[in-house]
Order: C-alpha cells, then structure tokens, then sequence
C-alpha cells in the first residue's frame, strides 16, 4: 500500500450544490446519504480558435463526402430507372438540340462548390469564436449548470 491508497477519498458530492428544499417524499438514502445528483457550474469563457477550426473543418468536410456519396448513388439510381434519360428527352423535346448531362463534370462541380463551402464555413466559425472571445472577456461568458444522472451517481 502506498500513502495514495490509505487517503481518504474526498467528498465531491455537494460541491457547488445549493442546499436541498423538497416538499415531497424523502429521496432514497445509500450509506446515510441522500441520492441527489451532483451539479457544478462552468463558465465558458474562451474558445481555442485553433480547436474550432479543426473540429469545423472536419465536420464541414464529412459533411461534404456524405453528400457527394448520396448524390453520386441518386445519380446511379436515376439512371438505371431512367429519370435522366427521360429528362434529356423531355429537353429535347422542348426544343434543346443534343441535351445531355456529363455526370463527370456534374460530380467534380458539386464536389468543388462542397469543398468552397467547407472552408466558408471553417472561416466563419473561426471568426464566431474570435468574436465570442472578445464578447466573453466583456461580459463574463456562458454559464452552463452540469448535472450528474441520479442512476449513474449510484454505481
């Protein structure tokens, strides 16, 4: 046994907690304790914009790969039904000579515009969080109440 071992745990069970008021029936008691869930307040007050961009430009980026995904097997689906080929007669019909779609240069368009807003919307994140920054400093930041599940305070 180390020192470590023969310390005594500390009581993080009413940490931040304001003093309980109920009305109704007594909560359940395990070892003489109340089973309350345990709460902590936080206050957000700086975001890492290096953190935001990476987490943003992942996201912004799977975004992109599944929509191009689903895109690409609408496109497989449309034309073995023949949606495409009906549309490319119907514009035909109206009087456009020889239309047809390239779904190669359909693909690369739509993954081009996916990867411009990618970073678009990376940037605009960053920025937010350099702004929230700068508000946070001024009027304190967001605070956030956390609290504990009742049945996992009991494991």
């Amino acid at each position: 046994m180390t020192a470590t071992d023969t310390a005594e745990a500390p009581v993080l069970d009413r940490i931040d907690r304001p003093p309980a008021v109920r009305s109704g029936p007594a909560a359940p008691l395990v070892r003489g304790r109340s089973v309350l869930p345990r709460t902590s307040r936080v206050v957000v007050r700086r975001l890492e914009p290096w953190s935001v961009l990476k987490v943003s430009l992942l996201f912004y980026l799977s975004g992109c790969v599944v929509l191009i995904t689903a895109g690409a097997l609408l496109w497989v689906a449309a034309t073995s039904v023949g949606v495409v080929g009906g549309i490319e007669g119907f514009m035909d019909s109206i009087g456009f000579v020889d239309f047809q779609f390239r779904a190669g240069q359909i693909l690369r368009g739509a993954t081009l515009v996916g990867l411009l807003l990618a970073v678009a919307g990376t940037c605009g994140n960053v920025l937010m969080a350099v702004l929230y920054n700068l508000i946070a400093e001024v009027a304190g930041g967001i605070k956030i109440t956390l609290a504990e599940d009742a049945a996992s305070s009991r494991i």
